[in-house]
C-alpha cells in the first residue's frame, strides 16, 4: 500500500486488499500471532474456517499499517469511512463502544466537570467519568408505561438540566437505546449548540450505525449536528463482532491517540485503576452527584 487517498472509490476496500495482498506474500514469520499464518492452528478450525482466514490474520507490519498512526490502509479506510458517514473523521476502535465512549469523554472533559448523563446510558458512561474525573449530572429519561421501556431525554429534560446547571461541560445521549428507540437528537442538539453556551454533544448510536444508509430510518446523530458520536457497526451490519467506530464534527482534533489498538492486553492493570478510581470517588459522587 502506497498511502494514497486521492483515487480511492467509495467501494475499494483498502484493508481487505492489504490484507490480501500480505497474506500471499511469501515470508517467514518471524512475528506474532503464534499460529504462524495457520501453520501452528488447531486442525480442526483450520478445516473449519480454511487457510485462508489464518494468513490473513496480521498485525502491525511495517508494508500494512498501524492503528495508533495510520498511514496506509488503516488510514485510507477511515477516510472512506467518515465520507459514508458524513464525518469530518472517523477513527476504527478496538475494544468496543466501550473505548469509544471512555475516549469522547476523557477528550471533552476535566476532573470535576459536570456531564448530563441519562441513568439509561451504559456503563462505559460511567467508567468515562472515573476515568476523567467530571461529575455526573443524572437525569432520568421519558418512561413508556404502555411497553414498559425508558425511552431517552427529551427537550424538556435537557432544557431543565442546562437552565439548572449552565456550566454543563458535555451532553451524553443514548439514541437509539437497546430497544431501537430513538430521541429527537435534532431538538436536544439545538439546544445544547444555543450561541450563549456551545456545549458538546457526545451521542452513543451503538444500535444506530445503519441510520445514515436508507431514508426511512430516523436521522443519524451525525446528520442531527452531533459533536461526538460512538457507533457499533457489528449491531446492525453484516460485520464481525467486536468492529466499531467513532467519528466527529467538529473544527478541533478530538480523538487522538486515545485508543490503544490493543487494549484486551492491559485489562487488568485497567481495571485495577478503574477500580481505585471508584472507591476514591464514589463516595464524592454519593454526596456531589447531581440530579435533574
Amino acid at each position: 500500500m502506497d498511502g494514497s487517498r486521492i483515487t480511492l472509490k467509495a467501494t475499494d476496500m483498502p484493508i481487505v486488499a492489504a490484507l490480501r495482498e500480505l497474506a500471499d506474500r511469501p515470508q517467514a514469520r518471524f512475528y506474532l500471532p503464534g499460529h504462524k499464518g495457520g501453520h501452528g492452528a488447531p486442525e480442526a478450525l483450520r478445516q473449519w474456517l480454511g487457510e485462508v482466514l489464518w494468513r490473513a490474520d496480521l498485525p502491525e507490519l511495517p508494508d500494512f499499517d498501524n492503528l495508533l498512526a495510520p498511514e496506509a490502509a488503516i488510514a485510507a479506510a477511515q477516510d472512506l469511512a467518515a465520507q459514508a458517514f458524513g464525518a469530518d473523521r472517523t477513527w476504527f476502535l478496538c475494544n468496543g463502544s466501550t473505548a469509544g465512549v471512555i475516549a469522547a469523554l476523557s477528550a471533552v472533559c476535566r476532573p470535576d466537570d459536570r456531564v448530563l448523563l441519562p441513568r439509561n446510558a451504559h456503563r462505559s458512561a460511567i467508567a468515562g467519568l472515573i476515568h476523567c474525573g467530571a461529575m455526573p449530572v443524572l437525569a432520568s429519561p421519558d418512561y413508556d408505561h404502555v411497553w414498559d421501556l425508558d425511552r431517552g431525554l427529551t427537550p424538556a429534560i435537557v432544557a431543565r438540566a442546562i437552565e439548572r446547571y449552565p456550566d454543563l461541560a458535555a451532553i451524553f445521549l443514548v439514541s437509539p437505546n437497546y430497544y431501537g428507540q430513538s430521541c429527537d437528537l435534532a431538538a436536544l442538539i439545538e439546544l445544547a449548540h444555543n450561541p450563549d453556551r456551545a456545549i458538546p454533544v457526545i451521542v452513543d448510536a451503538a444500535h444506530g450505525s445503519h441510520f445514515a444508509f436508507h431514508p426511512d430510518f430516523p436521522a443519524s446523530a451525525l446528520a442531527s449536528g452531533a459533536d461526538l458520536v460512538i457507533e457499533s457497526t457489528h449491531k446492525t451490519w453484516g460485520r464481525y463482532l467486536r468492529r466499531r467506530c467513532s467519528t466527529f464534527r467538529a473544527i478541533a482534533s478530538i480523538l487522538i491517540g486515545s485508543i490503544a489498538p490493543w487494549p484486551v492486553c492491559n485489562r487488568p492493570a485497567r481495571m485495577q485503576c478503574y477500580w481505585r478510581r471508584w472507591t476514591r470517588h464514589g463516595s464524592r459522587w454519593q454526596r456531589a452527584g447531581d440530579h435533574c
